[in-house]
């Protein structure tokens, strides 16, 4: 089962200079339980953009990385965008990844390019079976729209297409980017994803927070600490995750706020109360809050 507290890695190099023990150790630091690697871009190997700040770097994953990774006692999960154009195309080299890399889960990222062909059902149920004939003991997740609904009813995204991926696949990853900025922001638009996923997901569900601004919200210490806290109190999730690590690192209240959310493999974790979280996220950085 694809579970814990994870974030989402695009880009290596964007942490620690994509250093293994670095980080593993910034992962660590930070109570994470896990990771999501990029490992696959439609039918090709992901690769780091040449117009990054690390053109050279070349292929994102290496060996290297995923030993220090599961050496430091962190579950690697690989991460796959797939588009549908060529699924036959897709489906091998992803098979071709978890052959190389052996991680302990894989996750389809489905949007608009893959849901919108006439054949994404087909599609779905091609990369996901073909996945668990290959790989039958490994878990799968379909990280698809958080609003898949529109509050007259609806269907702004295909949900069948989720259906598909949903006979095959273990749990479900919604993208929980939340609009506006803060935690009631943050918490409303948990509550409206989930209600949604409840109607038509019958597997377990990993809610997924932004650590980055864009699409319409912004992220902040509150909104990161009342998405996570909330999610965990009210709803039977076996995990959380967040996007992404490229942005984390370079935000001191953001890697604060992470650190202060809660884990799941801790069998009698300490519970932090949100209003403690918050004191020791401003001592932690009082250059930040100078009216405090």
């Amino acid at each position: 089962m694809i579970h814990g507290k994870a974030i989402y890695s695009h880009n290596v190099p964007a942490v620690g200079g994509g250093d293994p023990i670095a980080f593993a150790k910034w992962l660590k630091e930070h109570n994470f339980e896990g990771v999501y690697l990029k490992a696959a871009n439609g039918t090709a190997v992901q690769k780091v953009s040449r117009w990054s700040p690390w053109p050279t770097w070349g292929e994102n994953i290496r060996n290297s990385l995923i030993e220090a990774l599961k050496a430091a006692g962190l579950k690697v999960y690989l991460w796959h965008f797939v588009y549908g154009a060529n699924p036959s195309g897709e489906l091998s080299v992803a098979k071709s990844q978890v052959a190389r890399f052996q991680p302990d889960g894989y996750i389809w990222d489905v949007e608009g390019a893959f849901d919108n062909r006439t054949n994404a059902v087909a599609n779905a149920r091609l990369l996901s079976s073909g996945m668990k004939s290959a790989f039958p003991d490994m878990a799968q997740g379909l990280c698809w729209w958080a609003l898949p609904l529109s509050p007259s009813g609806g269907q702004w995204h295909p949900i069948k297409v989720a259906n598909a991926f949903q006979e095959y696949v273990d749990v479900g990853l919604p993208m929980m980017y939340w609009q506006g900025k803060g935690g009631t922001a943050a918490v409303s638009y948990l509550h409206r994803s989930m209600k949604i996923w409840k109607t038509f997901w019958k597997k377990p569900i990993i809610p997924t927070g932004r650590v980055y601004n864009g699409d319409g919200g912004e992220a902040d210490p509150e909104g990161i600490l009342a998405f996570a806290e909330t999610a965990k109190e009210d709803y039977p999730i076996p995990g959380i995750s967040w996007w992404v690590t490229d942005t984390a690192v370079k935000n001191p209240l953001w890697e604060t706020a992470l650190t202060l959310t809660e884990t799941f493999d801790i069998k009698d974790p300490v519970v932090i109360p949100l209003e403690e979280k918050v004191d020791r996220l401003v001592k932690a950085h009082p250059e930040l809050f100078p009216e405090l």
